[in-house]
This record gives C-alpha cells, structure tokens and sequence, in this order.
C-alpha cells in the first residue's frame, strides 16, 4: 500500500494516535485564553524541545541536503545563515519574558498605542500565513517522493489535519507537549540516514575520496559570500522578536532561565541537525556516483536514500522516517497556528467586541486559528518554489523589527515612527522587485564590484510554441502524409479536430495559423503527458508488451526503439535516454520524471524535425520583450560586450531594425535569429571583454572550459542573455541582490523612524516608564498576572543602571548572568564550526 511495508504504516498511524489523544488530553485543562495562548506552566526540557520543534522542520532539511548534494559543504549556510543569531536569544528571552505578555501586540501596545498593536497582529498573520504554506508544501514534496504514492496535495490536507485538530483543542500546550514527541522523532529523522549511507561509501574517509575537493569547503558559493550570511543574520536577528511565535517560545516557562535555556538551547540542537543533513547531502553525491545515477533531483536525495537503504534494514524504519518527517513541520505549524490565534483574537477582535465571555474569545481564537491555517494551505498550493515563499517569510518578519529596536533602546521612538519605519521598509522592498529598480541598481557604479543585482538560472521550458515552428509546411505535410515511424505515431496521437483540420487542408498552400496552433497544442499534451490518444496507445502497448522497459516506454508515451531507428539523436538527447549500470556495466534507459522526462520528449521531436522545428534552447522571439529597447541599447553600447555584439550584426540586420517602417514582431524575428547566429558561432567570452558585464559565477567557470557544439552554443547564449539581461529573458532572471535588498529596506526603516518620531509628539513619559520597569522587573517563580503587561504585586522592580549617559537612550547594564550565558552561546557556535570543518576536512 502507498509502497509501503504494514510495519512503516503501523509506524505512522502509532505517531497519529499519540498526538491525537495528547491534544484531547490537553484540552481538559484549557479553560481559558491564557490556558490556550501562554500556560507559563513548563520547564527547560519542554522548553527545548518546544524550541527546536517550532524552528525545525522537513523542508529545511530537505533544502539544505539539496543544496549540499549540487554545492558541497557550503549548502549548510542555507539553514546555518542563522548560527549568528542564536547567542543573542540568551538575551532576548528574560526581556520577553519579563514583559508578561499574552503576545507581542501587547508589548507593541504598551510602548506605542493600540494602531501599532494591530499593525502587528496584521503583519504577523501575513507571516504566518506564508511560513506555514511554505512548510506544509516542502514537506508534502518530500513525502510524496519518499513513498512513492501519496499524493503531494492529499500529504498536505492530512497534516493539516491533524495539527489543527490537537492545536485547535489543547492551545499551546497541547503544542508543547507534543513537541516533545515530535522534537525526539525529528533527532531521529535527521540522523536515521547518515549511518547506513556514510558505510555504503566506506565512512567519511571514503566520502571525501569520492566527492570533489571544492565539493568539501565550507566556502560559499558565489552568491552565499560572507557578507551574505552577515546581512541575512542581521536581518534575521531584526526580525526573529516580531516572529508571532517567539513570545511563547520565551515565555511559556515557569522561569526566565526556563525560557532562556530553551529557546537557545533547542535552536543549537537544530543546528547540530543541520550538520547532519548536509553530510547526508554531500554523501549521497559519493552514493549516486557508484550507482551510476546522474539524473537525480536535488530536492528528492533526502526521500531517494531513505526509499533506498531503510526498508532494507529493517521494516517499520521508513515509517519511522516519514514520521519524523510529519512531526517536524507539524510541530512548527501547530506552534505557528496558537500564536497568530492570540494575536488576532487579543488585539484585533476583542476590541471589535469587547466585554464578551472567556469562552467566547476562547472559540474566537480556535476559529481564527483555523483561517489562518486555511489561508497557509492556500498559499501553498498557489506557491511556485519554496525557497521563493522562504524568502518572503525573512522579509516580512524583519519589517515591524525595526520599531521593536528602535522602541526599546531609544526613548524618543513615537508610534508615528514606528508607523513610518514599517510602511517604508515595506514600500522599498516592494520598490526592489520592479524592473526599473533592478535595472537603475545595475547601471549604478561599481555595480558589479559591489554586485547589487544577482542572476540565477531559470529552468527552460520544453513546450513548444509557435515561434520554433521554423517551417509550418513541412511539419503539416508530414503529419498529413506520414511515412516515417514517429510521423506515424505523431499523427496517430493527434486530436480528432487536428486531423480533421489536417484534412481538409491545401498541402500546396501555407498552413493556417489556426492549424499550426492546434499543431502545438497536441504536441504539449504529449509532452506533459496529458494526450489522451497517447494514454489510450501506450495502455494497449503495456498489455502487448513484455519487460519492463517495454511497461516504462509505453508509459512515458513517444520513445520507443523502433520507432526512432531512423533518426539521427543529438548526444544530449542520448544521454537523456540512457545510462550504464554500475553493477552490470550494461546500458539501460534512464527512469525520468517530471521535468527531466518532458525536456527529454522534447528534444526527441527536436531532432525528428531537424530545420522544421527550432531546438527549445535556442533564442526565439518570445525571448526578446521588447524589441525597440534591444535596438537602443545596440545602437548606444554601454560596454565592451555590447559593442562586440553590435559589430556582429549583419548589415542586413543593420538595415532591417532600423527601418521605422518594420514591425515589432519583425524585428524580434530578426534579432532573435542574428543571437542564434552569433551564439552558434565561436566562443565570444574573453576576461576583458565580459569585464563591466555582471554575470553568473557558473557561466564564467563554464566559458573557460573547451566548449563544442550544444555546450558551446549554450554558453555563448548564457552570455549574450547576461549581457543585455533586461531585455532578453531566455533562462536568466535578475534581480536586487538580496542582501544589498535587506539593507535598502532596513536602513530606509530605520531612517525614518528617526525622522518621524523627531518631528511627532513624544510618548507620554509615564507610558514609558511602565514599558521600561517591566522589562527591570525580574520574574518571580508561581507569580500571578491578571493582565498583560502588567506588574504583579509580589514582583520586585530593579533600579534603573544605565550603561550610556544620553537622556533618550536606555541601554541598562547587562547582569553576569547575561554576559555569561551570551559569551557560552558564542563558545558553541565556535565549537560547531571546528566541529563541521574537522569532520569535512
């Protein structure tokens, strides 16, 4: 069932029940809102794990073993980008803790007024709304390629689920609780694997002798420089204490140094993890090679090595694995889900209706919780990448971190300032994204030395469109009055209306545009796998055929031995159709799936229509937005690269793209055609020409090698793309690069924060001393607290000492204890960072 041994379902469903019955357990002991959103009732283990739990979940895992398994070692910046900040939670903890707050609108309402409160409640619910979709979709992918069968949209609902249900009845401590479980499940996911793969490629000597040295540095690569972990950490520590959910991890225990030893404590235990992922990452590389498999996708290593080895060793392992998997994003999402119910019930419904029961805000919280979870799956099934909603997710925690810190340490912060710096930080990312911006940050001086823009490689569609049908009356001829194999089997696969359009079409005549459209269309859904006709053939092939080749050919639809004995393929094309077992030595078809599988369909209609279809890779019209822009920039070249392509150019061309009267679409043809042209040409790059050019570390390193044919073509494109990389889009996307993004925004916050607060009304001096004797005012142990934000009588509030002597400053002396457990925080990431570097080393 779903590929899986009775003993990995027994696995799963054990891990369903425990947290079933935990939630329904939980709930007899909510009676109330500060029973369901901040209990106070746990101590340091719980807090651990309730730690690590809500910062550690499957996609991270899976990400970093992804980049790992293409980058090497330095794929652990991908989660370690936070290693930094964690020192700092040692001292962010007792503040959080101390405010005795429900959740962080409160503090927000205390420092500024009740608008600022709500602009919180607001933005968090937008944060969480995105994190939330973005795990539920990553771990949802992994599942999906670990079993086998589940369905990457059904993994989803179950877990949703599931942690809406125990969070939904038991609040947060049914979420801390479970947290527990899942945090121990989540340790074992992340290490299940490394044993079993570091003996099949003899341990971590083998591995390094396998693996390529630049595979074993922890050296970024090109875009994860040092000062892009330095940024990233920044922006990170702005915004991790406007994160909805960091008020609990604080705060939920009995003690400050509950708190404080949790919630450090628990995100050193995920970096510890992190170490494992990226070994197992870097160690499937060693693995694969020996298998022979080269076609493998990043994002599947994690669930391909557990499909592979668990099963084997013992049965009820894989189960075990795929509930470490649910655990560790649930354990996030429940979390998640508790605190941005608080947040929208304490600071945005109860002041719409005020003076109701407890248990009415009580359901209003549980309801809440669950839209915000409805609008994270929405998200999720809208999101195109994970690492795009990642992305997302740091920008909008860092926003409202700004008039946190400028509240806390400077006195003179108004909430007209805080208003400010939030809308502008959030007005200038948005700003950063436009093509204008991009494109003005890319023409500033120094732009590449500085790299204030960033290019990345989009992966190249394989369907066809009507601009690469070079020769529309050749291919309407020939899927009319088939003769070869594949001509046959093409026009056999067509649509009814297509072959009845075919028919009553003049083959002396050009085809019509609505023919050609159709054309295409039937071409696409045998490429996605999506032609009916096809599915109908390949159904009766498998039940004539025998071998399981013959099953997966069938199934794939188009490839077939025979059927392609005439055409002559390109070397791509065959070395996306077959590979050499490891084992045996002998060729056998490579399984692909997905992308791989529709590029390879591709490429084998490519070269059955050799000057009737034009290759997918290579420049066509769609690729050039417009024209004109193109032209201007040729005809005023801003640097050597552009002047070499200007001399290029036909005169021909010269002559054509200058005539006013041509039209747009001809001139796209036509430049189009003189890339194509110049790109199938010698190699054009050269250190000194490409110089002033801002390109991809991976086209240099790839422009230095001996280039023929395909390769050379592809690299020479890459180029021209990159040297006019506003105007063509073939496979090159640009953008601000984002740490230079982060500091335009943060700075832009931060500025005018100062300015509106200097040029507003000040807050009123006994609000802030309210603010600032709470967070002087250490918790006591069993302390009662009637209301939010509010000094119990038992409490002590402490003396004010400050460390600066400015009026509007408030920077207090830090207590021993403070310095000691911050400088022991910084002492553990050392000690990880030799740690790593001995094992890789």
């Amino acid at each position: 069932m779903l590929g899986l041994h009775p003993a990995d379902l027994l696995a799963i469903a054990a891990y369903f029940v425990v947290v079933v019955v935990l939630g329904i357990w939980t709930a007899r002991t909510v009676k109330d809102m500060a029973d369901f959103v901040m209990p106070r009732r746990f101590g340091k283990l719980m807090m651990i794990f309730f730690g690590f739990g809500t910062g550690t979940h499957s996609d991270q895992a899976v990400s970093v073993a992804s980049k790992s398994y293409t980058n090497g070692a330095s794929g652990i910046w991908y989660q370690w980008l936070w290693l930094f900040c964690t020192p700092f939670y040692w001292v962010i903890a007792p503040m959080m803790r101390r405010f005795r707050a429900l959740t962080t609108a409160d503090v927000f309402e205390l420092r500024y007024n009740r608008s600022v409160a709500m602009l919180f409640a607001l933005v968090g619910l937008m944060q969480y709304t995105v994190n939330i979709g973005v795990m539920l979709k990553g771990s949802a992918a992994v599942i999906e390629a670990s079993t086998d069968g589940v369905n990457a949209n059904w993994a989803i609902g179950i877990m949703t689920v599931l942690f809406v249900g125990y969070g939904m009845a038991g609040g947060l401590h049914a979420a801390v609780l479970t947290d527990f479980i899942q945090g121990v499940l989540t340790i074992v996911f992340s290490f299940l694997l490394l044993p079993f793969l570091l003996n099949a490629v003899g341990g971590l000597t083998g591995m390094r002798e396998q693996v390529p040295d630049d595979m074993l540095s922890i050296v970024a690569p090109a875009e994860i420089t040092a000062f892009y972990v330095l940024v990233i950490a920044l922006n990170g520590l702005v915004g991790i204490v406007t994160q909805p959910h960091t008020m609990a991890n604080c705060a939920a225990g009995r003690t400050e140094l509950d708190g404080q030893v949790g919630w450090m404590c628990g995100n050193f235990l995920k970096r510890i993890c992190t170490i494992a992922w990226t070994l197992t990452g870097v160690a499937a590389v060693a693995y694969f090679v020996q298998q022979g498999v080269t076609d493998l996708n990043p994002d599947n290593v994690f669930g391909e090595v557990a499909r592979r080895f668990l099963p084997d060793i013992l049965p009820g392992l894989l189960g075990l694995f795929l509930a470490g998997l649910l655990a560790s994003v649930m354990s996030s999402c429940d979390a998640f889900m508790i605190s941005t119910a608080g947040l929208f019930t304490e600071n945005v419904y109860k002041p719409l209706f005020p003076n109701e029961s407890k248990r009415h805000y009580l359901w209003a919280a549980r309801l809440s919780s669950l839209v915000v979870v409805a609008s994270g799956v929405t998200f999720a099934y809208c999101l195109e990448g994970v690492v795009e909603g990642l992305e997302i997710f740091w920008k909008i925690a860092s926003m409202l971190g700004i008039a946190f810190w400028l509240g806390l340490f400077w006195r003179r912060m108004t909430s007209a300032g805080a208003w400010a710096a939030t809308l502008g930080a959030f007005a200038v990312m948005f700003a950063t994204t436009q093509p204008a911006a991009i494109e003005l940050a890319s023409e500033l001086p120094k732009a590449k030395a500085a790299r204030f823009v960033f290019i990345k490689e989009q992966t190249r569609s394989p369907l066809l469109t009507t601009d690469q049908i070079v020769d529309a009356k050749t291919l309407a001829t020939r899927l009319k009055s088939p003769s070869e194999p594949v001509d046959r089997y093409l026009n056999a696969v067509l649509a009814d209306k297509t072959n009845g359009r075919l028919d009553s079409w003049d083959s002396q005549s050009t085809p019509p545009a609505a023919l050609v459209d159709e054309i295409v269309k039937d071409l696409n859904s045998l490429i996605t796998g999506k032609n009916e006709k096809a599915c109908s053939l390949s159904s009766q092939s498998t039940e004539q055929d025998d071998g399981e080749d013959a099953a997966y050919e069938s199934e794939t639809f188009l490839w077939d031995e025979d059927r392609f004995a005439g055409v002559v393929l390109s070397e791509g094309t065959r070395e996306l159709l077959y590979r050499t077992n490891a084992d045996t030595g002998e060729k056998e078809l490579r399984r692909l799936e997905d992308d791989a599988l529709e590029k390879r369909k591709r490429r084998l209609l490519d070269d059955s229509f050799i000057g009737v279809i034009q290759p997918y890779w290579m420049f066509e019209p769609g690729d050039i937005g417009r024209p004109d822009r193109l032209i201007a920039r040729l005809d005023k070249p801003a640097n050597a690269a552009q002047v070499f392509v200007r001399d290029q150019l036909s005169e021909e061309t010269r002559l054509l793209i200058r005539n006013p009267e041509s039209g747009e679409d001809e001139r796209g043809r036509t430049l189009a055609a003189e890339l194509n042209r110049i790109a199938a040409g010698p190699p054009i790059y050269t250190k000194d020409r490409f110089a002033e050019v801002v390109t991809m570390h991976g086209t240099v390193k790839q422009a230095e090698k001996d280039n023929a044919g395909e390769a050379l073509f592809n690299v020479n494109a890459a180029l021209l793309e990159e040297t006019f990389i506003h105007d063509i889009t073939r496979c090159r996307e640009v953008s601000v690069y984002l740490p230079w993004q982060m500091i335009f925004y943060l700075s832009t916050g931060l500025a005018l924060g100062m300015i509106f607060s200097l040029i507003t009304k000040p807050v009123d001096p006994a609000k802030l001393e309210r603010y600032y004797s709470l967070i002087r005012t250490p918790v006591v142990p069993g302390e009662t607290v009637d209301q939010p934000c509010t000094i119990p009588k038992e409490a002590v509030t402490l003396p004010r000492r400050k460390m600066l002597p400015f009026k509007s400053l408030e920077v207090n002396v830090p207590s021993g204890q403070l310095v000691a457990g911050f400088l022991a925080g910084w002492a553990a990431v050392a000690a990880l960072i030799a740690i790593f570097l001995w094992l890789i080393s």
